[in-house]
């Protein structure tokens, strides 16, 4: 009865759910070294990562989501933010992360779309990342994300000539904060370009990316920017996808490391 009481008690310790609605996080823990912070994109939140993450826990990793400052219920006015206060958003999570007793912090690894893979790419210079998973990665030029991302974004001229600015090759010597620090990452890298997006992010900025870390790019068939397929609703396919991605290269990465 011994045997079964212990038994019984390490299979209800091996998942403990966290919920943190103030911050608007949501937490999977794993007695396990592997962990994924996840971000989303501009306009998301926590909860619309949940595919992606849930996928990402099943497979025994604990993953992380959190809303991006502005965003969600986190606080901050996304009319007056900057690159420099969406990064603390990012450090601020992954710290928490790491102070998780159940997680190896030398074995944190990062997937993040548009707006949080730029983002993640700026936390590879701060913080020891295992892996990089960036999809559909926003690109700014360091004078851009000096000013409000908002105007940037919001703003439907200025927009566009930012998609245009985006669909250019860049030499090393353009290379925006992100793509430096991809090219002085020695981590394992993957940039992953979702098919049908031109309108965001164009085939030219995961290029720029991954040559900037020195892979090719992977690409997801059939999806847009917010990794949805054409006539239909919600975008479970294409985060699964990603999520697949994710943990074929936390695995690959573990296997390396032995």
């Amino acid at each position: 009865m011994r045997h079964i009481f212990a038994l019984s008690f390490a299979l209800l310790a091996l998942v403990i759910m966290g919920q943190d609605h103030e911050a608007g996080s949501r937490i999977a823990l794993l007695h396990t070294q592997k962990a994924v912070l996840v971000g989303h994109g501009w306009g998301g939140n926590a909860s619309s990562m949940n595919v992606l993450a849930d996928y990402i826990r099943s497979r025994g990793i604990t993953a992380k989501t959190f809303d991006l400052p502005g965003h969600g219920n986190a606080s901050g006015d996304t009319s007056k933010l900057v690159c420099s206060d969406y990064l603390k958003g990012i450090v601020a999570a992954y710290d928490e992360l790491a102070q998780n007793p159940d997680v190896d912090p030398n074995g944190i690894s990062v997937v993040g779309t548009s707006l949080s893979a730029n983002l993640f790419a700026q936390l590879l210079a701060v913080r020891k990342v295992a892996v990089y998973v960036g999809d559909a990665p926003a690109n700014y030029t360091d004078e851009m994300c000096s000013h409000p991302l908002d105007q940037l974004i919001g703003n439907a001229t200025q927009h566009e000539a930012l998609v245009e600015w985006r669909k250019h090759s860049l030499e090393p010597v353009d290379y925006p904060a992100p793509m430096r620090a991809l090219q002085a990452f020695r981590g394992k890298i993957v940039v992953v370009r979702n098919e049908l997006d031109e309108t965001f992010v164009p085939s030219a900025t995961t290029s720029n990316y991954a040559k900037a870390g020195g892979v090719s790019v992977t690409l997801i068939k059939g999806v847009g920017h917010g990794l949805e397929r054409p006539g239909e609703e919600g975008n479970d396919f294409g985060q699964r996808k990603l999520a697949e991605i994710v943990v074929n290269a936390v695995d690959a990465s573990q296997l390396a490391s032995r």
